[in-house]
């Protein structure tokens, strides 16, 4: 008994035009009634996908990413990350060509590193119906995002310098934190760098709204746990 249909978005469900049919929802419903899942497979972002079928996405399955990134609806049943290893070289040759700038994908945004007018960026970020926000590596005066801070949505204050896991965090960048909130009180603030358990209550003392965290949940012997340590909850 056929319990899965995947499809390829473009050159099978997608027209010349880059159309889906009309008759497509309708049938995804009957397939779905029947207990049949339908899957779109594509090498987009799955928000992409995601808007896509947005109509009937709770009834579908989705092969992002090249199949990087699986999810049932909303809940991410497979993420495929790189090392940092693979993409570090990469990153450094193309910041050396002219006129050419990086764009990080991952299972849950993009991140664009420019040279262009930050308060275009953001505008055009907001345009497209996202949530515009700016990351800043410790080194990078917090001052520099007062001119444009009314457009951001969240800001992500580095507490290490990005590039690789299971650096040691550095408390000096989180006084970022208190500044920023004392400026634009509404503002979402993330902290991402060396956070464990034995530091997360000085990152979340600081003021910070969202606590960013990679080894101290993937090496945790219960990483369910350790998240609701991280965030502070009895255990």
């Amino acid at each position: 008994m056929t319990q899965l249909i995947a499809a390829d978005m473009d050159g099978t469900l997608l027209d010349s035009q880059k159309r889906l049919s009309p008759d497509l929802f309708p049938l995804i419903r009957t397939l779905h009634a029947r207990g049949i899942r339908f899957a779109a497979a594509s090498g987009r972002q799955y928000h992409n996908l995601y808007a896509t079928f947005s109509e009937i996405a709770d009834q579908m399955l989705f092969i992002a990413e090249n199949g990087a990134a699986v999810y049932d609806g909303t809940e991410c049943l497979f993420a495929d990350k790189l090392p940092a290893s693979y993409f570090v070289g990469p990153i450094q040759t193309i910041r050396s060509l002219p006129g050419v700038n990086v764009v990080l994908c991952t299972h849950d945004g993009a991140f664009i590193e420019c040279d262009d007018d930050p308060r275009t960026v953001l505008a055009s970020i907001e345009a497209c119906g996202a949530k515009p926000g700016i990351a800043i590596k410790p080194g990078t005066p917090v001052e520099e995002l007062f001119p444009f801070g009314e457009q951001l949505h969240h800001v992500t204050v580095m507490t290490v310098e990005p590039g690789f896991g299971g650096q040691k965090l550095q408390e000096w960048p989180l006084k970022k934190v208190r500044t920023l909130k004392a400026h634009f009180p509404n503002l979402l603030i993330e902290v991402d760098g060396g956070i464990n358990l034995e530091n997360a209550h000085i990152v979340r003392e600081a003021g910070t709204d969202v606590l960013i965290a990679g080894t101290a949940v993937f090496t945790a012997k219960d990483p369910e746990q350790a998240i609701r340590q991280l965030r502070g909850e009895p255990v």
